[in-house]
């Protein structure tokens, strides 16, 4: 008996550590000023002009 009540807290701790960890990173919007170059947007940009420019394009 006592080993399931044991059990049963250590569940419980685990479960709402779980959940305070997805709470704390569930929202997944930038903090602060979002004034910047999105660095993965430029260098797809390049990339698709050069591959046009080859004529590898469609």
């Amino acid at each position: 008996m006592t080993t399931l009540i044991v059990f049963l807290i250590l569940l419980g701790g685990i479960g709402a550590a779980l959940e305070y960890n997805h709470r704390r990173n569930h929202p997944s919007l930038p903090a602060g000023s979002t004034n910047f170059d999105d660095r993965d947007q430029v260098r797809m940009r390049q990339e698709l002009r050069i591959l046009t420019r080859n004529g590898h394009g469609s």
